[in-house]
């Protein structure tokens, strides 16, 4: 399923988010892609149009084409993707690398 990017059915089927200043995305890595969930929750989103956005994949060996996929799915939302990251499941509990990956959202805060 994550292999063709697919969605998933959720629950709620959409979020209106105009309400907010900033959307981070987290997924983990399936076949190389975000989930089919995030891919359902990006595609259900509403009032996201021109809203910065940030992603983040966790994998456990290579990312694949996660980031341009989310960069896509981002865009075609009417988004605009100010940051793409990942991180290997080795250095999730690494605060250094823990700590850039928030940094990177701070950052994205003030764009």
């Amino acid at each position: 399923m994550a292999n063709s990017e697919d969605k998933t059915v959720i629950e709620p089927a959409s979020v209106d988010i105009s309400g907010f200043d900033l959307v981070v995305f987290g997924s983990p890595v399936w076949a190389f892609k975000p989930t089919p969930v995030i891919h359902a929750a990006i595609d259900g989103l509403k009032g996201c149009m021109g809203k910065p956005a940030v992603a983040f994949s966790t994998h456990g060996g290579r990312p694949g084409k996660t980031d341009e996929i989310f960069k896509k799915w981002i865009e075609d939302r009417g988004m605009v993707p100010v940051a793409i990251s990942n991180i290997h499941q080795n250095d999730i509990e690494n605060q250094k690398k823990t700590k850039e990956l928030v940094a990177l959202v701070q950052d994205s805060i003030k764009v």
